[in-house]
């Protein structure tokens, strides 16, 4: 027989998502809408499929219902969970071997996390809209394209990615697990990829993102490990400064996160190109 569903609560409202929690039969549930302009951003059918790879590994939230139609997915609550604080020492090193875990599983995907497209994807909705306040976006734009045919011309072997690998995307259960959410972006990419959008969605310092890279590899980079992580950071910065300024343009309130995230990029632009004099 069907429980009744009661005591549905909104949960923290996502930038993409809106998601509430709601109880039937005293077991707790999490319902997922997207939000508005969402088809234009995600692939729900890619994202169902990532959530069938990763399977009963016990990495991912479970999932109970999943509509690639409307992209609504229902997904077991974990009461008394807490996102990983980025700041804390032992909570990025739980994120940064929870998802090298998953990097090393080699999982594979039929959908690519295709960075080149969705950077120039991102930059023309901005474009189109006229949301972009960058003057010198054009020269930017140039160096864009140079890191992107370095990353091509480095060919790593891809693997399933998470795509938006942020600290509010590691939950962490009440009985010491960890669940890895939202594989929203997901798909097969170089996985160093991961470690720098987690290092710039915390806004680290040059520092910190040293410290992520290091917990995560369990040794220092390689000069090359070193470029690829810095070229990730400055390509996801300007990808993510590009999706905010589009946001912005259709009435959201960003503040300084498109400032921050295109200062990665020409910061760290630079960092690889004094790299490779080297």
């Amino acid at each position: 027989s069907q429980g009744s569903i009661d005591h549905i609560v909104p949960l923290k409202a996502g930038v993409t998502n809106h998601s509430f929690k709601f109880d039937i039969n005293d077991r707790g549930y999490v319902f997922r809408l997207p939000g508005y302009g969402t088809d234009k951003l995600i692939n729900r059918a890619n994202e169902k499929a990532t959530y069938l790879a990763l399977g009963d590994l016990g990495i991912a939230d479970e999932i109970v219902l999943f509509d690639e139609k409307s992209g609504i997915k229902i997904s077991t609550y974990y009461p008394n969970s807490t996102i990983a604080d980025p700041f804390s020492d032992e909570d990025l090193y739980l994120s940064m071997t929870k998802i090298k875990q998953v990097h090393d599983q080699s999982l594979r995907a039929n959908h690519s996390y295709d960075l080149a497209s969705m950077i120039r994807y991102y930059y023309k909705l901005a474009d189109e809209i006229h949301a972009i306040r960058f003057r010198d976006v054009q020269d930017v734009l140039e160096k864009v394209e140079e890191l992107l045919r370095l990353k091509d011309a480095m060919a790593i072997p891809e693997v399933l990615c998470h795509g938006d690998y942020a600290h509010t995307n590691v939950l962490k259960l009440s009985n010491g697990d960890i669940r890895l959410i939202d594989w929203e972006y997901s798909g097969m990419a170089d996985p160093m990829m991961d470690v720098s959008m987690y290092t710039i969605y915390a806004q680290f310092d040059k520092a910190r993102i040293d410290l992520a890279v290091e917990y995560y590899l369990g040794r220092k980079p390689t000069q090359q490990e070193a470029v690829r992580l810095y070229m990730y950071v400055a390509l996801g910065g300007f990808l993510w400064s590009m999706w905010g300024q589009y946001k912005q343009g259709l009435g959201q309130e960003f503040g300084e996160y498109p400032m921050i995230m295109y200062r990665y990029m020409k910061d760290y632009y630079r960092i690889v190109q004094e790299m490779l004099l080297q």
